[in-house]
């Protein structure tokens, strides 16, 4: 069977005609030996190109400041803290222009997943904008 295999075949033989395979010794120090070879050649493939090879040192990926002037407000996986909220809700202007240079569309203070997401508190609307309802005449 080769290592790369996954469904092992089995086999069903008596005792006696499964120690006549080994003709170096008995079963049991054959399987042990081969056993041994396979752990030993897995620790030679891990090493090269797998994933801790790449990272070289310590074997931890260097983590990201998403909180930092230079990275607060860009896309990115995991939670945002609380220190990013508050810094894009005091720079939102300038955190809109990194976003526009990285093609990520600008937070809008008035989209309800950027409110819920960044703690944005919807803009002020100019009084020329509101427009009142006339009440109807009975």
């Amino acid at each position: 069977m080769s290592p790369e295999a996954t469904d092992p075949t089995r086999y069903v033989l008596p005792l006696d005609e499964f120690e006549n395979m080994f003709r170096a010794g008995d079963s049991a120090t054959v399987l042990q030996t081969a056993y041994a070879q396979q752990q030993q050649e897995k620790q030679r493939t891990r090493g090269k190109g797998g994933r801790r090879s790449r990272r070289q040192g310590t074997g931890r990926r260097e983590r990201i400041d998403w909180s930092s002037p230079e990275r607060a407000g860009l896309d990115h996986p995991g939670r945002i803290s609380e220190t990013e909220k508050e810094y894009v809700r005091a720079n939102l202007d300038e955190v809109n222009a990194r976003r526009r240079q990285h093609d990520q569309r600008e937070l809008d203070p008035d989209n309800p997943k950027d409110i819920e997401r960044y703690g944005l508190l919807p803009q002020p609307r100019d009084e020329a904008e509101v427009v009142e309802e006339e009440q109807p005449r009975s």
